[in-house]
């Protein structure tokens, strides 16, 4: 006997392997998981710790800074040098404090309200650029810029003449990182840690060593690369200026030791799964080799041989041998008397099918004949009437306007109703619908105007805002709808109540709700309303919500009973916003 199919020896031990991975991967990835977080964690608070600490520090001079320059801009020698071109040398002695020689001031001067430079201390001023440097209007901080491949930024305050800002006392300075700061940042973050500065709108970055160009990094926590390396970078608005200080640190760094411990956890959890499947194996295979030979010894009853009488169990392996030989002939009567069943379930099954279709084929046989004859009677006085109303609109020339709009009503009706008697006769092979874009709003207000309401009942209508168009084919839909509404309001006579139609779109349909407060439908009879010839009222011949869902249907659509109950019951008709094809 092959007993090499389903083997416990072989397949134990390999669910107790997998029993273990499964253990060790997901706490691997659990630690692996919180260790990670907690290390970017760690890390975005030391960014921010220093991003905070050095834009603090850089407020309290760019301030004292621009206080020397608004006092300077204040004096009146520098505003009578720029109305009347007066003594430049003593100008210049006023703006000479303002840029002490630290290697970061590119140029000191004045320039006109026009932006033109008009004076330039050791370094010539170029001239003014609105779109980037600071406000004329007020002493103030500009934006970060480049200037001849440097990253630069001005401090500037308005002359005033009269009350009018007539020029501005500029200062141009570059964005470097001294050597304090960079000993500081080694401290705190380390030697790969970089300072950046800014704009805040992101039009311009710098590292402090070059222009980085524009970068989308809002206050706060963000992400760029910078040379193929993904960096971690928490920036810190500068107060009162347009400028942020950043501090970054590439995300490898971070994630160093996270790396590390990963390793560990796979180098773990390998030996741990080998360790596993060992231990499994030799326990298992002393466990299974009595029990291998206890089932062929019960394999072989249960199949009508004799069992080997080389079996060596002893003891009371025998009582286990007979049991399980038992346990093995039980199976396979159950297992017989399933299949048994289930052969009996599904002729059953294929015989109500057939009973069904059967009883379908003569309802619609009936209902073939119905619709004809119905049908053909029916179309005779229609014709009639559409004649006799194309007369009198043609023939009496004198027609009030009045009568002529009912004249024209009745022939739309007459038409609807010519109409409905096709849909009728064509039941049983629904014609292929005249699909058109159909706006819902205005669909549901033609329909509306088809119905009269008896007293005591109202018809309210809401569509939500924003409901698309559908595809389908208005005339048939529209039948749908009418007669759905026609089932509500004879659910509610003669207590009387509102019908509300509400249309709302999903999921590329629109389902149109229609909700009445009549009595409900019953549990038996929701089985069936959608079933030709199945009727529960005193008059009518249940072909209503038949014809209503195969026509739905046709137009890629549906009809359905979404809720029914004591309080009323509600109808969903569902069409598409596009046709596939």
């Amino acid at each position: 006997m092959d007993t090499s199919k389903a083997s416990l020896r072989r397949s134990l031990p390999a669910w107790i392997a997998l029993i273990v991975a499964v253990a060790v991967v997901t706490f691997g990835t659990v630690a692996f998981v919180a260790v990670r977080r907690e290390s970017e964690r760690v890390m975005w608070v030391r960014l921010r710790s220093v991003a905070d600490r050095f834009a603090a520090n850089s407020g309290p001079g760019l301030r004292a800074r621009i206080a020397s320059i608004r006092d300077a801009a204040s004096r009146p020698e520098v505003a009578a040098f720029l109305r009347t071109g007066g003594d430049s040398a003593k100008v210049r002695a006023l703006l000479a404090p303002l840029g002490p020689d630290t290697g970061l001031t590119i140029a000191i001067g004045i320039r006109r309200g026009d932006g033109k430079a008009v004076l330039s201390l050791d370094r010539p001023l170029f001239d003014r650029t609105p779109d980037v440097l600071a406000s004329p209007d007020s002493a103030s901080v500009s934006r970060l810029f480049e200037h001849h491949g440097q990253p630069v930024f001005e401090n500037a305050a308005p002359i005033r003449s009269g009350g009018a800002v007539i020029g501005q006392v500029v200062v141009v300075r570059s964005v470097l990182a001294g050597p304090t700061a960079l000993r500081l940042l080694n401290e705190l973050l380390g030697p790969r840690g970089r300072m950046m500065v800014g704009n805040t709108d992101g039009t311009q970055w710098t590292n402090l060593v070059r222009p980085l160009g524009p970068l989308p990094l809002p206050p706060g926590r963000g992400s760029f690369v910078e040379d193929g390396e993904s960096r971690m970078v928490y920036a810190s608005q500068i107060e009162g200026t347009p400028l942020l200080f950043a501090v970054s640190m590439p995300e490898a760094e971070t994630l160093a030791p996270v790396q590390g411990l990963l390793w560990t956890l796979i180098g773990l959890g390998a030996l741990v799964m080998a360790l596993g499947a060992l231990a499994g194996w030799i326990v298992i295979r002393r466990v299974t080799k009595p029990l291998v030979q206890l089932t062929d010894a019960a394999e072989a009853i249960a199949a009508g041989t004799r069992a080997s009488e080389t079996l060596e169990v002893g003891g009371d392996d025998e009582v286990g041998r007979l049991g399980e030989a038992f346990i093995a002939m039980s199976n396979s009567v159950a297992a017989a008397r399933e299949r048994l069943e289930l052969q009996v379930a599904e002729r059953t099954a294929e015989l109500h099918l057939a009973q069904a279709e059967l009883i379908q084929r003569e309802k619609m046989a009936v209902l073939g004949q119905l619709a004809s004859s119905v049908g053909h009677e029916l179309r005779n006085p229609l014709g009639v009437m559409s004649n006799v109303a194309y007369y009198l609109n043609h023939a009496v020339p004198d027609l009030p306007q009045k009568a002529r709009e009912h004249l024209a009503t009745l022939r739309r009706q007459i038409g609807i109703a010519e109409r409905i008697v096709s849909d009728i006769l064509d039941f049983t092979r629904v014609k292929e619908p005249q699909v058109e874009r159909v706006a819902v709003g205005a669909f549901i207000d033609d329909q509306l105007q088809r119905m009269t309401a008896p007293p005591g009942v109202r018809i309210e209508r809401s569509v939500d805002a924003g409901v698309p168009d559908v595809m389908a084919d208005p005339f048939q839909v529209g039948q749908v709808l009418v007669n759905v509404l026609t089932n509500a309001v004879q659910a509610m006579e003669p207590a009387g109540g509102t019908v509300r139609v509400k249309a709302h779109g999903t999921n590329g349909r629109v389902r149109i709700d229609v909700i009445d407060q009549g009595g409900g439908i019953s549990e038996a009879a929701r089985e069936k309303v959608f079933e030709p010839l199945f009727t529960t009222k005193m008059r009518g011949i249940g072909l209503g919500l038949s014809v209503s869902r195969t026509l739905a249907r046709a137009n890629g659509g549906d009809l359905l009973i979404v809720r029914s109950g004591p309080d009323g019951t509600t109808f969903r008709l569902e069409l598409p916003t596009s046709r596939a094809g």
